[in-house]
Order: structure tokens, then C-alpha cells, then sequence
């Protein structure tokens, strides 16, 4: 059984915990957006539709950064691509 000691000493750290929570929380800016799309794994239908959507965000706002599900070596060519000032890269994958 608790007493009520031990009662309060939890309700104490259970708020200083809570407290530190949503002040750290509260402190951390978030320095961009994240757009995620899809569900399914290797349709065609919903690749297609990814890469249509993530175009119009490279050539209308320059973002360069696109996370896919792909084998490591796919992923390590694309951050090479990222490093360049052209599309080769881009364009074998």
C-alpha cells in the first residue's frame, strides 16, 4: 500500500516531468515541412503520383529533397544528386 507521502512525492515528479515535457516541446522550431504521400509499397499508380506531386514542388520551389523507399544504393546516388548543380544523377536513376 502507498501512503500518502510517497502519494505526493509521485504527483510531484509526475508534474515536474509534464512541465519539462511541453516546455521542451514548446522550445523546438520546426525548420521546414515534411510532405508525405503514399501507402502502398511499388504501385505503379502511387509512385507515379508521388513523383507528379514532388516535380511541381522541384521545379516550382526548388525542393531538392525526396525520401523514397528504395535499395541503399539508390538512396546513395540521390544524396549525391542532391550535392549537384544538374540532373544527371537524377536522370539515370
Amino acid at each position: 500500500m502507498i501512503n500518502i507521502k510517497q502519494f505526493g512525492g509521485v504527483v510531484i515528479a509526475t508534474i515536474i516531468v509534464i512541465g519539462l515535457a511541453v516546455f521542451t516541446y514548446g522550445s523546438v522550431q520546426p525548420k521546414g515541412q515534411i510532405y508525405l504521400y503514399g501507402e502502398a509499397h511499388g504501385e505503379d499508380k502511387i509512385i507515379e503520383k508521388e513523383l507528379e506531386i514532388w516535380k511541381s514542388y522541384y521545379q516550382e520551389k526548388n525542393l531538392r529533397h525526396l525520401f523514397i523507399e528504395a535499395p541503399y544504393y539508390t538512396a546513395e546516388l540521390l544524396n549525391l544528386w542532391m550535392n549537384e548543380d544538374n540532373n544527371e544523377i537524377l536522370n539515370e536513376i
